[in-house]
């Protein structure tokens, strides 16, 4: 009788290699998990504020912006980078939405 012939067991380097590419594929997963999360909350808020999602979400992001400025924080990971700035910006978007819409 023939004894069947075992495949030879992996080395620790092609271990690693297979543990390293694993590692990088649930990386890339979870990142693709986060963007997929951000944009569920997104619809989930356009979805429960209809019409008014634009007013209603450029008001919380000033909000939010002065409330991080006022605990301290003075820069953001955003390309305009002045908190106070892009507050602003998102008030003005919000009083014009208003003006045209309910007037």
């Amino acid at each position: 009788m023939k004894h069947a012939e075992q495949a030879p067991s992996p080395t620790l380097e092609e271990r690693l290699d297979a543990a390293k590419t694993r590692a990088d594929r649930l990386k890339r997963g979870e990142s693709f998990e986060k963007t997929a999360f951000g944009l569920c909350k997104i619809a989930l808020f356009c979805l429960l504020t209809g019409p008014f999602t634009l007013p209603l979400a450029a008001i919380g992001a000033a909000f939010f912006f002065i409330m991080a400025v006022w605990h301290g924080k003075r820069d953001t990971k955003c390309w305009a980078k002045n908190p106070i700035g892009i507050a602003t910006f998102w008030l003005i978007v919000a009083a014009i939405w208003t003006f045209l819409h309910l007037r």
